[in-house]
């Protein structure tokens, strides 16, 4: 790994690693994967089916990590899987995880849910946009999409953005922090219509920003209103902190579709929505960054894990494209850094980096039952790696020098 870290230079990745007992006897010393000492990030009791959240791809304004993480094996409440969210804090440079902490609303009951993407970071404070799980006879704490947000102080709040709860689509949606002069969050996600399994999705967006004296809140917004399926956005903060882009998926056959990019403004006005790729492939799972003027985008395209630029007012334009199928892809980077990390279809962690003028993906651990969850620069040598494995006990972060 030492050497490996020289290759990829200042970056966290974050994944689901394989359990050494799940891999194939090598064939020789020189295919033998070596896994590094751990550190347990989140221990919830139990063996878990699913793992969702990740790292913030913005480090705190005290160089720290941040993420949330939630577990799924079920529904009931007695067992310490069923969703429950954990808020955790690491330090790069000295190479340690902070016990997690569960995460208890401003009323004082648990907060349970699917993280729909990376959380975002706002110097000191967390936010995460989650599928919430009902609490039984609990009317103040029911489903929907719900907004939760971590306090420099230790506290939490959420924020009920819908009641949405699952038709057939998985739920799907982001938040990003306001920054510059505002201060706050946006966020956008996709609800199906009720009552039909395959009725159409569309995008939600809201936001609660304070930019001076100004309090701008925009509620629950439709914008989308076609009878085709738009899904998946990714929204970022630009300017001042009071607009946003958003990204998103829209399909436009059984196996084509687009992605489109819209613009807002804090009173709740939005551009008109442009197409940002062609339609003949399909195109899936958009994440939109905005760093040091640079706005990229990492997406599936033809279920190949792709990075673009995009300037405004023109189409994408691809820079990287996987070498073999993938999914659950994450981006991060500043300027011209790309960083990328994916799950082949084989179930392998794979990364991709550009940071002299060319891609280089690298097949990170090529074991099975890996599952990238999201990346992030920091802000000295080496890799930290935070993983879990299916039907085990713990997340943990690897830290290599």
């Amino acid at each position: 790994m030492g050497r490996r870290a020289a290759c990829l230079g200042l970056l966290v990745l974050v994944f689901a690693l394989a359990a050494p007992a799940t891999m194939a006897a090598p064939r020789s010393p020189q295919a033998q994967v070596v896994i590094p000492p751990t550190v347990t990030v989140v221990s919830p009791g139990c063996n878990f089916e699913e793992a969702t959240g990740s790292v913030a791809p913005e480090l705190g304004s005290d160089n720290k990590i941040y993420g949330f993480n939630s577990f799924l094996i079920g529904f009931d409440t007695l067992n310490p899987c069923d969703g429950r969210l954990h808020w955790f804090r690491a330090d790069p440079a000295a190479h340690t995880v902070e016990p997690s902490v569960l995460v208890t609303d401003q009323n004082g009951l648990p907060v349970r849910g699917r993280i729909l993407a990376p959380p975002a970071q706002d110097g000191l404070s967390t936010v995460a946009l989650i599928s919430r799980i009902n609490e039984p006879g609990n009317g103040v704490n029911e489903a929907g999409i719900v907004l939760v947000k971590r306090f420099p102080a230790g506290n939490f709040r959420t924020r009920k953005l819908s009641s949405f709860t699952i038709v057939a689509d998985l739920p799907s949606g982001s938040a990003d922090a306001a920054f510059g002069s505002c201060s706050g969050w946006w966020a956008s996600w996709a609800e199906q219509e009720a009552g039909d399994e395959f009725a159409p999705s569309h995008i939600y967006a809201a936001h609660d920003l304070q930019c001076g004296a100004d309090h701008l809140i925009q509620n629950r917004t439709r914008m989308t209103r076609l009878d085709r399926s738009d899904r998946q956005p990714s929204i970022q903060v630009v300017g001042l902190g009071n607009a946003a882009d958003i990204v998103w998926s829209r399909d436009t056959g059984p196996e084509t579709g687009e992605l489109r990019i819209a613009a807002a403004t804090p009173s709740a006005n939005w551009s008109p929505s442009r197409v940002i790729t062609g339609t003949q492939l399909r195109h899936d799972s958009p994440q939109l960054r905005l760093k040091d003027g640079q706005r990229k985008v990492a997406w599936n395209r033809q279920s190949r894990a792709s990075v673009g630029n995009l300037p405004p007012g023109v189409k994408l334009s691809l820079n990287f494209q996987s070498g073999r199928p993938t999914f659950a892809l994450a981006l991060a980077g500043s300027g011209t850094i790309g960083l990328l990390v994916s799950t082949s279809d084989a179930g392998h962690l794979l990364f991709s980096t550009n940071r002299a003028g060319s891609w280089l993906e690298v097949d990170l651990v090529p074991v099975a039952n890996q599952a990238a969850l999201g990346v992030v620069d920091t802000p000295g040598p080496g890799v930290a790696v935070h993983g879990s494995t299916l039907n085990t006990n713990r997340t943990y972060m690897v830290f290599d020098a």
